[in-house]
């Protein structure tokens, strides 16, 4: 009977064992399908509006602006395209703020979940928000993901964001 509860849990032991990868399927967060930008936030999880904040003041048609430009479809968008080596990715990414075309290289450690990017922009970003993904997307530091939700942080000066993306349903 010893020996039968013995077996079993080196059996268990070894399952256990053998699936504990700590490191993300980066292609299958980030690549074969399009992203949507949901909404940009401070580490703290808060909202963030002060990109329509000025002198104190929040621009409240400034901002229903950047929010009804983000509703059209293809408006806020990123689709990564590369290859996964070694428990890290890289490839080249594209997308649209509202003006502007985004494109650039890209690259993510799994399991450090660092993510970086260069940018090569087309065209001049008018919108508010706009600029804040452009900047964001040019910034960014870190992820948290998974196949439906991706979470980019960034900094601007000292303060830590995130923009929080979900996937394009076709």
């Amino acid at each position: 009977m010893k020996l039968k509860y013995s077996l079993l849990a080196t059996l268990l032991l070894l399952l256990l064992g053998s699936g504990c990868d700590q490191s993300d399927d980066l292609t299958g967060i980030f690549t074969g399908k399009t992203w949507k930008l949901t909404e940009i936030r401070y580490a703290n999880g808060d909202l963030c509006k002060d990109y329509w904040t000025s002198s104190g003041i929040f621009n409240q048609v400034a901002y229903e602006v950047s929010y009804k430009l983000k509703a059209i479809k293809n408006n806020f968008t990123l689709t990564f395209e590369g290859v996964e080596a070694g428990k890290k990715a890289d490839g080249k990414y594209y997308g649209q703020a509202t003006n502007a075309m985004l494109s650039g290289y890209w690259s993510a450690d799994g399991v450090h979940r660092t993510f970086k990017t260069s940018r090569q922009d087309a065209g001049t970003e008018k919108d508010v928000l706009g600029k804040a993904f452009i900047n964001a997307i040019t910034n960014a530091e870190s992820y948290v993901g998974d196949y439906n939700n991706l979470y980019i942080y960034f900094k601007e000066g000292q303060v830590k964001k995130y923009f929080l993306m979900h996937v394009v349903k076709e």
